[in-house]
């Protein structure tokens, strides 16, 4: 088939995707082990109480929630998301100063796209806008945003530390392979 789903990918309309394009003699019913041997229905938005998850500024969680289907998955992701943050601000620090930008428009695009997905809308959209940037050579506009697009990310690791900050120190994730995959 020929079709296509925007990044951050969304598991419910890739599975809505998949069972519409995908030939029958491919597919097979899921039985569940409930006693009635239903089907367990997919989460909606409607299944969302933001208000049990703790209420961290420039974090929408109505928006991560629409990209995992369930809550441990996206807290695992948003801790990983974590430990990567401040050596990624390093990072795109370096990449700029040096004047590296075919590097730094990749590294900001695996950030914009993962930070959409646990819901960090401004550091994504920042990010778009510098992958765009990047590629177009505005190398003085890159200068200009960058600065707050890596203090943000900083300081978005200090607000995640009441959360994440356990008595495991120094797990910062050094490799970008790591939180971009």
């Amino acid at each position: 088939f020929n079709d296509y789903l925007a990044k951050p990918i969304n598991q419910g309309k890739l599975e809505k995707m998949l069972l519409e394009k995908l030939p029958q003699e491919l597919l097979e019913e899921y039985k569940s082990d409930n006693e009635d041997n239903t089907v367990t229905k997919i989460r909606t938005d409607d299944d969302i109480n933001v208000n049990e998850l703790p209420q961290i500024a420039g974090i929408d969680w109505q928006f991560a929630m629409v990209h995992f289907n369930e809550e441990k998955l996206m807290m695992q992701t948003l801790e990983n998301i974590y430990y990567g943050l401040e050596s990624q601000a390093d990072r795109l620090d370096e990449l700029e100063q040096n004047e590296l930008f075919e590097d730094y428009r990749i590294l900001v695009h695996g950030i914009k796209g993962i930070t959409a997905m646990v819901g960090m809308t401004a550091i994504s959209g920042v990010a778009a806008v510098l992958e765009k940037l990047a590629g177009n050579s505005e190398t003085e506009k890159v200068h200009v945003m960058n600065s707050w697009l890596t203090e943000e990310m900083r300081s978005m690791k200090k607000r995640l530390d009441d959360i994440f900050a356990k008595e495991i120190k120094g797990k910062e994730i050094e490799d970008s392979n790591i939180i971009l995959a």
